[in-house]
């Protein structure tokens, strides 16, 4: 993730090339190409919901044939996000190196809400920021992603 990098959008640009060019080889290696989607840990997950509410946000020129493709994931999970950007509870650091030390309001606005993206929202009373899920304790140890494939509701 970018540190206070003047051009904010750019780790949003490596997310949009990534799933073109997963997207844009998919058939070639036996994956459905509408069926890709895209997880994010704590700076991650807020450079994932990028991907998803702003896949085609024009951050680098087309060069190939991978450039026009959709950039939009099928479906994305965003474990521990640094999601919110208003001041009074995000995390400052975080919120610096994700959108700049001066963002616009409408940088910071931005969300899955307005989007109009269907989400699912999991809390948990316990465990730390970056725990992990394989290695999970209490609460988180029997969240939906530690169920086996298949027992899920």
């Amino acid at each position: 993730m970018p540190a206070d990098f003047p051009q904010t959008w750019i780790a949003l640009a490596d997310a949009q090339r990534a799933m073109r060019f997963v997207r844009g080889s998919a058939a070639g290696c036996g994956i459905d190409p509408q069926r890709i989607g895209v997880i994010g840990f704590s700076a991650g997950g807020h450079n994932a919901s990028q991907l998803e509410t702003r896949p085609a946000a024009v951050t680098t020129p087309n060069t190939d044939a991978f450039d026009p493709l959709d950039a939009r994931p099928n479906f994305g999970l965003l474990l521990y996000p640094v999601i919110s950007m208003d001041p009074a509870i995000t995390h400052s650091g975080s919120r610096n190196n994700l959108i700049g030390s001066s963002p616009t309001p409408s940088d910071v606005l931005l969300s899955l809400k307005a989007a109009q993206l269907p989400e699912e929202l999991h809390l948990y009373n316990d465990g730390a920021h970056g725990t992990g899920i394989r290695l999970a304790t209490g609460d988180m140890a029997n969240g939906p992603l530690r169920q086996p494939l298949g027992s899920r509701k």
